[in-house]
């Protein structure tokens, strides 16, 4: 993780969490100090990265970068 950055997405291309994570996955930005912000259940959430990653990443690979490679910084 050390080349994420404060803007940055942090995806996966699926979840088990639900049917619709199956398919499409889950987003989230990442804010600095170690959260990621994310709508989960219709509400937005700070998340440490750590738990979204490990909560998140049990079905395929967390991965991050900049969306259509553009700099939010």
């Amino acid at each position: 993780t050390g080349e994420l950055l404060v803007g940055m997405v942090v995806a996966v291309p699926r979840h088990p969490f639900d049917a619709d994570g199956w398919v499409h996955g889950h987003v989230g930005l990442y804010a600095g100090d170690g959260v990621v912000m994310d709508c989960a259940g219709g509400r937005v959430r700070r998340v440490p990265l750590e738990l979204w990653l490990s909560a998140y990443g049990v079905a395929s690979e967390p991965r991050w970068g900049w969306l259509g490679a553009i700099s939010l910084a």
